[in-house]
Order: structure tokens, then sequence, then C-alpha cells
């Protein structure tokens, strides 16, 4: 048994290997759904979800997801134009002759026929009108007879279609008025016999329907108070009874004695036959099962009921109710206690916990400091002032290595020895260098003799020439 709710959590129950205890053996999370419906199939090798999402699901009986259908473009008026639903899923169903095939309707106003084995788009599409057949009307239930032959749907103005399963899909067969309009029809279900039809409706009724005369009305109508979309009616395995589950509408004025009941209902005399009480909170599911003879109550406590016959019924939960409780063995337990050892090894340390080292990191003012926004527009507070544009040109505009001065780039390496130098220093001789004798006079002090004679000579005149001519050199001659 698989059961679902508003947790976002399936769980997966084996009765006969349950105890006393009444715990679920497995459960899974799909991802993002509030679980509205689950449908076994009827060979019970999977079962489709239907969530909150316009996405059903199909998963084998251990949990797995097997096929997830296409959603449609949500911004596409025509829905016959997406592949998929484009809003919430509210009913699914598999199909009762091809095991193949589910029918899925949602609040987009279609009903969609998918094959699991192509989930990447519908293979038939009903679109859903009022009865003036200008404006949507949102699918609330579906479902089909057990020949499947023709779809039934019920739509959020309180009306029922009745649509044939082959086809032509433009307009339905019927259109009945069956419940308020604006309220959410619950639950549509067929007799075996494909003519009786019961349908559950948020007004607060129960009602009966002859396929045959459905413009006569419903054949009896019961007042049940009903608040939840989830609320259903089931047939019992030999379809001599009809069940169905009530809500506690506490909060609307109702008496606080009220709790959650099942009435069960006679289907030939159709009248009410018995009651049964079972819990304070809403019975919002039911589910009899035909093989056991076993009621399944699912309620607003979080809790699962199931009641039996220990005379007609058989299997199921009949093995849990014989199991005692397991009992606790010493081996068993486990406990969780933390060992507190001052001494011991750093490798054995509990690292501290994440919130904890936030609110260090929050203490520490290094950590904690926030580092100033750069200034932009005009200096203000000593703080320089930049621009967009100024540190774009900065990234663009390079320095040119012509305007370096040779004689800085060479001094960077004046102060500094190389690395391997440290090696050599306690160990390498002092250098002696053969160098020249030094002048007896400075080059500085040559120069500034040779500057001062220079200065201190008198310029000759063209008189000192001529009167002191140059005395002639003689000339040796040949006697």
């Amino acid at each position: 048994m698989i059961s679902g709710g508003y947790d976002q959590t399936i769980r997966f129950w084996d009765l006969p290997a349950m105890d006393l205890t009444g715990k679920s053996f497995r459960s899974i999370e799909p991802p993002d759904d509030i679980i509205h419906t689950l449908v076994y199939s009827k060979t019970g090798d999977k079962f489709i979800m239907a969530g909150s999402s316009p996405q059903a699901r199909v998963y084998d009986r251990d949990g797995h997801l097997l096929v997830e259908f296409v959603k449609g473009y949500p911004y596409i008026t025509d829905m016959s134009s997406t592949k998929g639903h484009v809003s919430r899923v509210t009913c699914c169903l598999w199909h009762p002759t091809n095991k193949e095939q589910i029918l899925t309707g949602s609040q987009d106003s279609s009903i969609r026929i998918w094959d699991i084995n192509h989930h990447k788009g519908h293979r038939q599409i009903i679109k859903l009108r009022n009865a003036q057949g200008a404006a949507k009307a949102p699918v609330m239930a579906c479902t089909m007879t057990s020949d499947g032959k023709q779809i039934v749907a019920a739509s959020q103005d309180g009306s029922i279609q009745v649509f044939p399963a082959g086809g032509p899909f433009t307009r339905p067969r019927y259109r009945i008025s069956a419940h308020e309009n604006g309220s959410e029809t619950a639950a549509l279900v067929f007799k075996s016999d494909n003519v009786t039809l019961l349908s559950r409706g948020a007004d607060d009724t129960l009602k009966i329907w002859d396929m045959r005369k459905l413009e006569a009305g419903p054949i009896k109508s019961f007042d049940l108070p009903n608040k939840y979309t989830e609320a259903n009616v089931v047939w019992s395995p030999d379809e001599k009874i009809f069940a169905a589950g009530t809500n506690v509408l506490k909060a609307g004025g109702q008496n606080e004695s009220d709790v959650g009941k099942i009435h069960f209902f006679d289907s030939t005399t159709l009248e009410e036959v018995k009651q049964i009480t079972v819990s304070p909170e809403s019975v919002v599911s039911l589910l009899w099962h035909p093989e056991l003879n076993q009621i399944f109550a699912g309620c607003c406590d979080k809790t699962i009921h199931v009641f039996f016959d220990p005379k007609y019924s058989n299997k199921g939960i009949l093995f849990s109710v014989s199991k005692a409780p397991k009992k606790k063995r010493i081996e068993d337990s486990q406990d969780t206690r933390y060992i507190m050892n001052p001494h011991a090894l750093p490798m054995f340390k509990q690292p501290p916990s994440a919130r904890r080292q936030r609110e260090k990191a929050r203490k520490d003012p290094l950590k904690a400091h926030i580092p100033e926004a750069p200034q932009i527009g005009p200096g203000v507070g000593g703080r320089l002032g930049s621009s967009l544009t100024a540190s774009i040109m900065k990234n663009l505009v390079k320095k040119d290595e012509i305007d370096d001065d040779p004689r800085n780039a060479l001094l960077k390496y004046a102060g500094s020895s190389s690395f391997w130098f440290k090696a050599y220093e306690e160990t390498q001789p002092k250098p002696i260098f053969d160098l020249p004798s030094a002048p007896t006079t400075a080059p500085e002090e040559e120069t500034t003799d040779n500057l001062a004679k220079f200065l201190n000579s008198k310029p000759k005149t063209p008189s000192d020439t001529t009167s002191n001519p140059p005395t002639p050199t003689p000339t040796p001659t040949n006697q």
C-alpha cells in the first residue's frame, strides 16, 4: 500500500510484514510536489502520481521514477497546441483496457490521454468549455467506464460532461448541471455496469446518476460535508454498498462535537445503513480493497485507519494484528550521546558547526570589516574620486619603455646581490686587483694648475711682433 499527503512524502507500507507499531518501510519525496492523487495500475507494478505541478509522474512499485510527462508552454492560449499541461494536474487514472495509457485532467481546462512509452507529448486532448461555450472550464475530476468507451469529466462550473472515448472531442455528447457553479467536484466513480455514476461535490452533496437518464436529474442526493478536493466515494467489492467520509467543518460554526465519520449506503434502497466514527479530524479519502475486503481511511490528523472483519476479510492487515511489537534488545540499541575527551588527538576533534563559525567571524574585526566602496565622482573626505573614463584610459594607455631612466633602472640592482652569493660570503677570498700606480698630482689638481697658468699669461699684440722681429737662423754654407 502507498499513501501521500501535503507533507510531500509518499510512504510504502508492507502489510504482511508490518507489526502493531505501524511503521512504513520506505518513503520518497517527489520534487516540490504536494501529493493529491495516487493510483496503482491493475497489475500493481507501477503507480501514477498527480501533485501540485503540471507534470504527472509514473513510478515503479519500489518508488523509482519511470516517466515524467512533459510540461506545456504556458504562454500559448490554445491548449491543443501545447504538448502537455500548463496548470496543476487535478486528477489522473489508468486506462481500463490499455495498460500503457493514462488520463490526466488539469486546471488548464483539458483532459489529455498519454502513452507512457512516449511521454514527450499527449496522444489526444479534450478541451472543456462552459455551458455557453465561450470560457474555459477547469477540470476537477474525470473517469472512464470499465469498457473504456466513455470519458466523463466534471468541471469547476459544476457541470458533468460526457465524451465518447473514440472521439470526436469538439463538443460533449451530454452536459448536465450536477453541482453548484464554482464548487469543485471531488470525485466521479462508476459502477461496473457502467450505468450508475456517483459524484461527490464541494457543495456538500453526494449524488447518484443514471447514465441513461442524465437529463432527468440525479436519482438521489445525500448531504455530506466536504471541503477537500481529495475527498472520494468508494464501492464495496460486491457493489451492494458505497461509502464516503465526512469532513469536520469546525471553522464554519458547526458543532464542536462533530467528528470524522464513514457513512455507508445501500445501493438498492439508496438509504444510509451505518455510520462509523473514525477520527476527531476529517476523513478525506477511502480505499475499499476488493480482494482483502478491508477499508483504509486517510484522515487530516496524519493517520490511516484500517477496518476489517475477521470473518470476511483475509490477509492484509490481519497479518500485522497478530504480530506483537518487536522487543528491543541491548545489541540493537544505538547510543547517540557524545563522548567528551579533552585529551583526544586533534584528528578526532569535532569540527565546529557552520553557525558557530559565522558567529565567531562576526566578532573578528578584520573578517567583519566591510571595505569601503570606490569613490565615484569628485573626491570627498580626503579620498580621491575616480570615473569610469579614467579607469578605462588607465588600462588602455600603457607606459612607454623609452620614458624609463636607464640610470634608475640599473641602480635597482646596485645594492642587491645574487641569490647564490650568500653561499660564498664566508669562504670566498678577498680579491686583489693589479692597479697602476697613482699619479703624483691628482687629475683635478693638474687641471686647476693649467687653468691658472692660462689665466695669468699675457696675450701678445701686433706691436710686440714688429719690434721684436724674430732672429734669423744662420744657414750654413759650403766653402
